[in-house]
């Protein structure tokens, strides 16, 4: 057994990138679709598009905290270096500290926002991208996974 950790090769390095891109593309078309139908369609255009770009921006800081985290706790199990290893856990405890201020922030603005009732379908909406960017990008992926293995 080696003692050194094993490198990614470009075709896993392609492959994380094009999954960010697809992520990155559906959460900006999500934004833009959601933020352009309040703007054309509330009785309080910028506002409610205001809230809701405030929610979507936590939401894609925090799915992007939570994969830079997850991303970090991967590499330290590969890692057979003791001084990797510590280097892989400060980062994945700044990546997951500033998950948390992500959805401390997200909490703070729900109970913010909470209070006003117009603001309930831009907050809903916005909060939705931590489900509809997963979900998408997700199936995306598991779609390009499999044409891989039918070899198309």
């Amino acid at each position: 057994m080696s003692s050194r950790s094993v490198p990614m090769n470009k075709q896993d390095q392609s492959a994380i990138r094009l999954n960010w891109v697809t992520y990155f593309g559906i959460a900006l078309f999500y934004g833009l679709f959601c933020s352009s139908l309040f703007v054309l369609f509330s009785s309080n255009r910028f506002q409610a598009a205001q809230v809701f770009i405030v929610f979507w921006s936590l939401c894609v800081m925090d799915l992007f905290f939570l994969e830079r985290l997850v991303g970090t706790l991967m590499q330290m199990s590969q890692s057979a270096h003791t001084e990797t290893r510590w280097s892989y856990g400060i980062q994945s405890l700044v990546y997951g500290l500033l998950k948390l201020l992500m959805l401390g922030a997200i909490v703070a603005l729900l109970f913010h926002y909470g209070n006003k009732n117009t603001q309930g379908l831009p907050i809903i909406f916005g909060l939705g991208t931590l489900v509809i960017v997963p979900l998408f990008g997700g199936f995306l992926w598991s779609q390009k996974t499999l044409s891989e293995r039918r070899g198309h």
